[in-house]
């Protein structure tokens, strides 16, 4: 495997862990858990249908399309039909996520969402992606143009859905409902899909010698690197690092920017091992005890973005920000305004003996 890890590798590594994931996925352990996340998402599809608002039908229609089996493609019809004629852009968010298959039913048009709202940067990266707009090549210059004369915040919905999902009646009593509950919520909210950004970098990349784009680059990392996601500040602050290698002189402009960034990065980076350090787990006898702390972790989640709570940590700790900034400085070898060291090439594959 090591010798040959393009050819043999790589092919036996995957056989060998979807192997293992179809040993556990035939335990009954495993059975017992998507059995009760099956009632569970049943539950919570019966009690938002209950509430005949539209967003709380909007997300009862998500939920039974996301779950499999005979009902999901039906469910996803409706709540293609639902966006189709919604003025609610979280609806359309919804329904972008999970399109009928071909010929199944008619899918909202991506370009629905920036219509709705104009403002919100993930609308256009949405019509960025459509599948039916990235055949043509003006595309992404024409969505970076929207975003530097439009887009005001980034709103993705994941929030909001968390927020329905967290109304709903839940089991307070440590075992097995609570368990699947905690599991459900979780993929919801964690498995959200980032919608890329990768057409607008390209063009940040390779078309700044245009004064015109160097400009709308300008506003839309500006912008980026205001959100409340990490991803999106990282993303921001990539564009103006190709905007500081083409012009020098706009680096002190972003410098307070980079070392926040830097510093938040460095503070994340040891936020895994402060939280197992502060808790000291005493075997299987905590397995339900720990419900109550996931809970916590997702209410925080709604509450609080991932930024925000890393800010706060700083805050709260005391730690100066350009102390952890030069640490990350010190272990990257670099500042985040950069560019990024060139890889290094791969090591010849060790010859058959």
């Amino acid at each position: 495997m090591k010798a040959d890890w393009c050819g043999f590798g790589a092919a036996e590594h995957g056989r060998q862990v979807e192997a293992a994931l179809s040993e556990e996925r035939e335990s009954v352990g495993w059975q017992v858990v998507e059995e009760a996340k099956t009632d569970a998402r049943r539950r919570w599809i019966l009690a938002l249908s209950q509430r005949r608002d539209e967003r709380s039908l909007a997300v009862a229609d998500y939920l039974e399309g996301g779950g499999g089996g005979e009902a999901a493609p039906v469910a996803r019809a409706r709540l293609q039909a639902r966006a189709r004629s919604s003025s609610d852009p979280m609806v359309t968010a919804l329904a972008l996520q999970q399109l009928c298959a071909p010929g199944a039913c008619a899918n909202v048009e991506a370009s629905q969402w920036s219509r709705l709202e104009p403002a919100n940067l993930q609308a256009w990266l949405a019509l960025a992606l459509d599948p039916a707009s990235r055949a043509r090549q003006t595309q992404a210059a024409y969505v970076l143009d929207r975003l530097a004369q439009e887009a005001k915040y980034a709103r993705s919905y994941q929030r909001e859905l968390h927020a329905v999902l967290s109304s709903l009646p839940q089991t307070q009593i440590p075992g097995l409902q609570n368990e699947a509950e905690l599991q459900l919520m979780s993929a919801l909210v964690f498995g959200w899909p980032l919608l890329s950004v990768g057409p607008l970098t390209d063009v940040c990349r390779s078309g700044l010698a245009d004064t015109g784009t160097a400009s709308r680059c300008q506003a839309v990392a500006q912008l980026l690197a205001r959100q409340d996601n990490i991803l999106h500040r990282a993303v921001g602050l990539g564009i103006a690092r190709n905007l500081v290698a083409a012009q020098p002189a706009m680096r002190a402009a972003w410098e307070a920017q980079a070392q926040e960034f830097e510093a938040v990065s460095e503070w994340r980076g040891g936020a895994a091992e402060r939280a197992a350090s502060a808790s000291e787990p005493e075997g299987a006898a905590l397995a339900c005890g720990g419900q109550a702390e996931v809970r916590q972790v997702l209410k925080d989640h709604l509450a609080r973005s991932e930024w925000d709570r890393m800010r706060d940590g700083i805050d709260e700790a005391g730690v100066d920000e350009a102390t952890l900034a030069s640490r990350w400085r010190k272990r990257e070898g670099r500042s985040v305004l950069d560019p990024r060291p060139a890889p290094q090439p791969a090591s010849a594959p060790a010859k058959a003996g």
